[in-house]
């Protein structure tokens, strides 16, 4: 393990939405079917369209009123907007020390509900309905769900910055299979549509999507807040894929570093672990 870190990461661990945008050239030719929400609604939006305070049950409510819209505006807007809260309150249950079957269960049904909701897949409807039974038979109904408006989650959730990153990694791994980790909670939504772009671009069925919390200083989390049980899947997961961490902003390029020591010495050791996001610069 490293003891000693630059100011900056180097070259190689960088993935920069900005100033890629060579790499759209290369992908514009392909074939692609998954319409991002983003592309639609996001000049419609602004950050304090962010704002949400419920329930795990409320949501889910509202989510499933919105899915049987038919393909509009307002249904894609929200779509966009608030599955990515219900991973969010499914991610704050786990951490919470509720290292359960059903705080896994959750975990993922959460996720296959945001990814879903994203693609706006045929039976969404029907999937939102069975999470809520879920929900409800578990207690999980009453969780909060929450989240503040916030500028620059907002402005990573711009879609050409989205298309950008998906396609510099496009560049960079040549249409390899990758666990995509996006550290929570900040870089949910845009991580989601990064990794959907991936795969579109690149007709990956077998990549992995999987949120970890670290939120630094909403949340003061000192490390990436995962369980052993995790550890063990996230290394079975990483071993025939490309592992790549994704913020939604680099900025000072802190919780980058951290997050990229913490699963290089203690979940994947001797391993290359590349990061992204979708505001910052690189190094040139």
């Amino acid at each position: 393990m490293n003891t000693e870190y630059s100011s900056k990461l180097p070259e190689e661990l960088f993935v920069s939405a900005v100033g890629q945008a060579k790499h759209l050239e290369a992908t514009i030719s392909v074939r692609r079917e998954y319409d991002s929400p983003w592309d639609s609604v996001y000049s419609q939006t602004l950050p304090e369209d962010l704002n949400c305070k419920g329930t795990v049950g409320s949501e889910l409510q509202m989510l499933h009123f919105i899915s049987s819209f038919p393909d509009t505006i307002v249904r894609k807007k929200n779509l966009a907007l608030f599955s990515p809260s219900v991973i969010r309150s499914a991610i704050d249950y786990k951490v919470d020390g509720s290292n359960t079957s059903n705080a896994t269960s959750f975990l993922n049904l959460a996720i296959e509900l945001g990814l879903a909701a994203y693609k706006d897949e045929a039976g969404l409807s029907e999937l939102i309905a069975d999470f809520q039974n879920f929900s409800h038979i578990e207690g999980l109904s009453v969780l909060p769900v929450f989240q503040k408006p916030d500028y620059v989650t907002w402005e990573a959730m711009d879609p050409k910055l989205s298309e950008a990153t998906a396609s510099s990694l496009v560049s960079r791994f040549e249409g390899i299979d990758v666990l995509f980790i996006p550290l929570a909670h900040g870089g949910i939504a845009a991580g989601i549509d990064v990794f959907l772009r991936y795969c579109d671009i690149t007709k990956s069925n077998t990549s992995v999507f999987y949120p970890v919390r670290f939120s630094r200083y909403k949340m003061k989390d000192e490390v990436p807040r995962i369980t052993p049980n995790e550890k063990i899947w996230l290394q079975e997961q990483a071993s025939a894929r490309e592992v790549v961490i994704f913020d939604e902003d680099q900025s000072t390029g802190i919780t980058l570093r951290s997050a990229q020591r913490y699963f290089d010495s203690e979940i994947f050791p001797g391993r290359t672990i590349q990061t992204a996001f979708n505001i910052g610069v690189g190094l040139k």
